[in-house]
């Protein structure tokens, strides 16, 4: 005959609700941390990359934007939630293209549940800074899918997307990002310079 002791069943009770809210604390920040608050002075740059350039260029244009007095978070782009991505937010997006015209491994799942439609994303003002290598048939494939992409869903573009050869004309970015910060003296900043291997 098995025989539960109370003491246990209560310790292991107490456990279990310690762990649950641990996993909740967790979730709170990471959710604000990828931009979920959704307020609107706020600026999310969500970046898709590889081998980590976007994530460089997304620290870059977090940083100017902060030096304007804009409060700006980055976040890889796999961590967006699809209610961040409907709550009327600003995303700038930084996607780089892997292989021929493929999504990075971290915006794979991302890009399926984009491709699969949902609600419309009519609040939503976003930019596109497509990364790509211009020797490859399918030259800033992902970045040029995922404008489209957002754009089918109703997404309002806030600039027409900026597409970057191996770090070639990153000045486009820059430009913008000052109009978006109102300021004309951001800091200077260029894309990691490129080696052939």
């Amino acid at each position: 005959m098995i025989t539960i002791d109370p003491g246990r069943l209560a310790a292991a009770a107490l456990l279990l609700s310690a762990y649950a809210g641990m996993c909740a604390a967790i979730l709170r920040s990471v959710r604000r941390r990828s931009g979920a608050s959704g307020t609107g002075g706020d600026w999310l740059v969500a970046y898709a990359s590889q081998t980590g350039t976007g994530e460089y260029l997304a620290g870059q244009t977090v940083a100017t934007l902060r030096a304007a007095g804009l409060q700006a978070t980055s976040a890889s782009i796999d961590t967006l939630a699809p209610e961040v991505m409907a709550s009327g937010c600003r995303i700038l997006f930084i996607a780089s293209t892997y292989g021929e015209g493929d999504a990075p491994d971290s915006a794979a799942r991302f890009a399926s549940k984009l491709a699969a439609g949902g609600a419309p994303l009519g609040e939503l003002h976003y930019a596109v800074l497509a990364l790509g290598d211009s020797t490859y048939a399918n030259y800033c494939g992902f970045g040029r899918w995922l404008d489209d992409a957002l754009k089918a869903r109703g997404a309002q573009p806030l600039f027409e997307r900026i597409e970057i050869d191996r770090g070639a004309g990153i000045e486009a970015w820059q430009h913008q990002l000052s109009h978006l910060a109102g300021t004309s003296d951001a800091p200077d900043w260029s894309a990691p310079s490129f080696q052939p291997w």
